[in-house]
């Protein structure tokens, strides 16, 4: 029984890990576009529109 549940953690670590780091990119991802977007309503905007534009570019690619 517990040799069952040694094998059933190691297989969820082969599967799960991959996904947790993607998952940690997209968060990181998600909490930048926040960032910028609260940055934006405030009217802080900081670069010109070419240079968003490129970023906004760069930003789906990650998808």
């Amino acid at each position: 029984n517990s040799q069952r549940r040694k094998r059933s953690r190691k297989l969820a670590g082969r599967w799960f890990g991959p996904i947790e780091r993607r998952l940690d990119t997209v968060r990181s991802v998600c909490h930048i576009a926040q960032k910028r977007l609260i940055a934006c309503f405030q009217g802080q905007h900081g670069t010109d529109p070419d240079k968003r534009h490129v970023s906004t570019i760069a930003f789906w690619l990650v998808f």
